[in-house]
């Protein structure tokens, strides 16, 4: 019986992602355009996630009894954007091009860093956007590591407390990279 509720609330998810109309996040203070990636697209791995607040809620119902804490975080959040691309020799130099001009926009908007990796064959960014009252409202990360370039933009409230379960619970690369970074 489990199987079959969870199966229909997938199907049901699934339905909910492929019939729904992208809402305009662009005002959203949590909000970084990563502009178009479909360019970088030379690999096999591309895998794109996209979470609206409105199926965001439904996971947080969903989830309450199994992890409140993860149901709290997760009604709270707007949207979750992830775009993960496979590194080749025909894209590498225009993921990282393109990581760079996303740190440049981070820092043009006051956007504060957390994590900075660089290294021979990782690169990491990891910014926080914070509201007047110091809540956070925004996260992004940006890493090319392991043949995988993952751009992560998280808005709505977040809790970094909780974000590595959130890493966990929708399988989004990089988010493992700001429990690195802050413990």
């Amino acid at each position: 019986m489990k199987t079959l509720i969870k199966s229909a609330a997938l199907f049901f998810l699934a339905f909910t992602i492929l019939s729904a109309q992208h809402k305009d996040y662009s005002s959203e203070p949590g909000y970084i355009d990563f502009g178009n990636l479909a360019e970088a697209e030379s690999g096999d791995r591309v895998v794109e996630v996209f979470l609206e607040s409105n199926l965001l809620r439904i996971v947080s119902k969903i989830s309450e009894k199994e992890d409140p804490e993860v149901a709290k975080l997760i009604g709270g959040l707007k949207l979750i954007k992830a775009n993960v691309l496979e590194v080749t020799t025909e894209n590498e130099k225009m993921l990282h091009d393109k990581a760079k001009a996303i740190e440049t926009q981070l820092k043009n908007k006051n956007w504060d860093m957390l994590v900075r990796v660089r290294d021979r064959h990782e690169y990491v960014n990891v910014y926080l956007k914070s509201s007047s009252d110091g809540s956070i409202i925004g996260l992004v990360v940006t890493a090319i590591d392991n043949g995988e370039a993952s751009f992560v933009n998280i808005v709505g409230n977040i809790d970094l407390n909780t974000i590595g379960k959130l890493s966990r619970k929708f399988d989004i690369p990089a988010l493992d990279k700001i429990n690195n970074g802050t413990n």
